[in-house]
């Protein structure tokens, strides 16, 4: 295990370095701010390498095993070979406890610190991610906003209308421009149809404006929401922010598959123990070469199906808690099959 993790985090941090030194020496960052990125980095890449290495450690010593003959040697002795499960298990167990840890405590605070780092050093603070907001409706103290479109680079918003209530929540101003900019601390209005509501009688005035400034407490800032990779966020993070985007209207499908696979990832290193000592029996050639193949190939599976689940969980196919699982379920009843034909 200790040899997998350090040669998949090795040629992990390699490909990545390969792929970002052009940035950083186009950039001019220092060596020390290098070596802090990849430091940052390393335990969410030791949190992806888990199931890997326990997956290839497990198909080599049972190969081995195999290979030597010391799986007859413990049958001839009366142990059998499912009496070999629990030990492996219960490392495979260790593992998800060890996988979940990082996963919630240490990898949102190291890749955030990576991920700022990136920014500041490389794109020199130009480059920020934001949540590309269109079609926004926002509630206010008294008001609510339908914006068309919200240009977070120049803080304007396209197609606005504005609906201010009285106390007894009914429309006293309506306010509808075709542009509406920040600048200097306020908000200016551009082709503004305005409508008033009468003080005596029924009905609103109605006029038009080519300019006017609009007196609301938001801020640019209100409409613009920070995006966040899934690793920069614990469990608990990424479900709020998944709660906050669907109750502002937009679809969070793809949040909360996210978040449910914060919980089902580190389970991966208990499922792929099922389906790793089975195979590791089944192998007609007992080599560490032919193991390691035979892990790589389960390892390429198990990627593409949990791809392909969490495609369908964000386009709506299936329930979010399900295409997160549903990989977990395919590999552990494969697993079990294999256990339950062992001769």
């Amino acid at each position: 295990m200790g040899i997998c993790i350090l040669v998949f985090v090795t040629i992990y941090l390699m490909v990545d370095f390969f792929e970002k030194i052009d940035n950083f020496m186009e950039a001019k960052v220092k060596n020390i701010a290098i070596a802090k990125y990849f430091l940052y980095k390393l335990p969410f890449i030791f949190n992806q390498m888990f199931p890997v290495a326990v997956l290839i450690s497990t198909i080599v010593v049972f190969s081995l095993m195999k290979k030597n003959k010391e799986l007859i040697a413990l049958q001839a002795s009366g142990i059998g070979i499912k009496r070999l499960y629990p030990p492996a298990l219960l490392l495979g167990l260790f593992f998800v406890f060890l996988s979940f840890l990082l996963s919630e405590l240490l990898v949102p605070y190291t890749s955030s610190k990576a991920e700022a780092l990136w920014i500041k050093e490389v794109r020199k603070g130009r480059y920020k991610r934001f949540f590309k907001r269109r079609h926004i409706w926002y509630k206010g103290r008294d008001s609510i906003y339908c914006i068309e479109r919200f240009d977070g680079k120049r803080n304007m918003m396209e197609k606005a209308v504005f609906y201010f209530f009285d106390k007894k929540f009914q429309v006293v101003k309506r306010m509808q421009a075709k542009q509406v900019f920040w600048k200097d601390g306020i908000w200016l209005a551009k082709d503004v149809i305005l409508q008033l509501k009468r003080k005596k009688g029924r009905g609103y005035e109605l006029c038009r404006l080519a300019q006017m400034q609009i007196s609301i407490p938001e801020t640019p800032a209100s409409f613009l929401r920070p995006i966040k990779k899934p690793e920069e966020m614990n469990y608990w993070q990424l479900k709020r922010f998944a709660k906050q985007i669907q109750r502002e209207g937009y679809d969070a499908r793809k949040y909360f598959v996210d978040s449910y696979m914060k919980l089902s990832f580190p389970f991966i290193n208990l499922v792929v123990v099922f389906i790793g000592i089975p195979t590791a029996l089944k192998l007609k050639r007992e080599s560490i070469p032919v193991s390691v193949a035979a892990g790589i190939l389960i390892c390429f599976v198990y990627i593409l199906l949990m791809g392909i689940f969490r495609s369908l969980g964000i386009s709506g196919v299936i329930p979010p808690l399900l295409s997160a699982w549903m990989a977990n379920i395919v590999f552990l009843l494969c697993g079990t099959h294999l256990l339950i034909n062992i001769d």
